[in-house]
């Protein structure tokens, strides 16, 4: 709460707003201010931390609360409550992520932070990633954004251990930077193998032990030209879909004599699904959405537009 980087807690009961200050290890708490609702009854309904009201680089509160109308009546009231320091220079501060937090790679997130502003005047943000701990080299995310705070993004296509974001607060008098602690990108794991047994013979190995496999082969050649990981078997005669295959101990086995033209290629894609009983039949199981097929090189999901039926 006060931007020294040790983790502080907020809580709110009985009427009662506590901000607790840690030392960062864990091991010691102090209560660094108390602040009593002026609300009958007073009760908690919500509480939100983090937001900047007045741009000073110090997270605020926005409390609700229960208040007494009249004898039969009552509403929700809405306090905000700010720390109300004047910043004598300008700074910035990366919020989240946090230490030692795991993006997944290709998903979408959130990157904030907080900028003290003298005076509240105008101001800038841009923000870099480096792979590479805070050394960098550093690479753009966003330039010249609005000094909102909070910028949602798409996690790229990297795995590394000692990732860092650095923000850049530029006003007409000046900048500051701040870089943020040490946080992970890594690939989303694929618990599904597919290995070639014999000329017509291929195994499926689900290490999370579902209970079917969808297995899908598709012609590489269509592939480069529409983008299409799975395809329609009635327009593609190197295409088949596999379909409800079960699996035994975490593996299915597949049948498939397929060989290509001279000069052809073929690939192999495989999801799987769960059975359970949805309470309309007792006893009768049924199957869940289908997983994906993966991400591709650049972490995007791989879109199945001819999954089985």
């Amino acid at each position: 709460m006060d931007g020294d980087g040790a983790t502080d807690l907020v809580t709110l009961g009985a009427r009662t707003l506590r901000v607790i200050a840690g030392n960062g290890a864990g091991t010691a708490w102090s209560v660094a201010a108390t602040v009593t609702l002026p609300d009958t009854p007073g009760d908690a309904n919500a509480l939100r931390v983090g937001g900047d009201v007045d741009r000073n680089g110090k997270p605020d509160l926005v409390v609700v609360a229960t208040q007494r109308v009249d004898s039969f009546n009552f509403r929700n009231k809405v306090r905000c409550y700010r720390e109300a320091s004047v910043p004598a220079a300008l700074a910035a501060r990366l919020v989240r992520p946090g230490p030692h937090r795991l993006l997944l790679a290709g998903s979408a997130s959130w990157i904030e932070w907080a900028s003290a502003v003298p005076g509240g005047v105008p101001s800038r943000a841009r923000i870099e990633l480096s792979t590479a701990g805070p050394g960098g080299p550093w690479t753009t995310v966003a330039d010249d954004r609005p000094d909102a705070g909070r910028l949602q993004w798409r996690v790229p296509a990297v795995a590394c251990a000692d990732c860092r974001l650095r923000v850049t607060i530029t006003t007409a008098s000046g900048t500051a930077n701040a870089i943020g602690p040490a946080f992970a990108i890594a690939r989303r794991p694929d618990p599904l193998t597919i290995t070639l047994t014999g000329r017509a013979t291929l195994r499926v190995d689900d290490a999370l032990a579902r209970d079917r496999v969808q297995l899908y082969r598709a012609d590489w050649a269509r592939f480069l030209a529409t983008g299409e990981y799975t395809q329609d078997p009635a327009a593609v005669p190197a295409a088949a879909r596999f379909c409800a295959v079960p699996q035994a101990a975490g593996t299915a086995t597949i049948d498939d004599p397929y060989v290509p033209a001279p000069g052809a290629l073929a690939f192999y894609l495989a999801t799987a699904q769960r059975l359970r009983e949805d309470g309309q039949v007792p006893g009768q199981k049924v199957p869940l959405a289908e997983a994906s097929l993966g991400q591709d090189a650049a972490a995007v999901t791989r879109r199945n537009p001819h999954r089985c039926p």
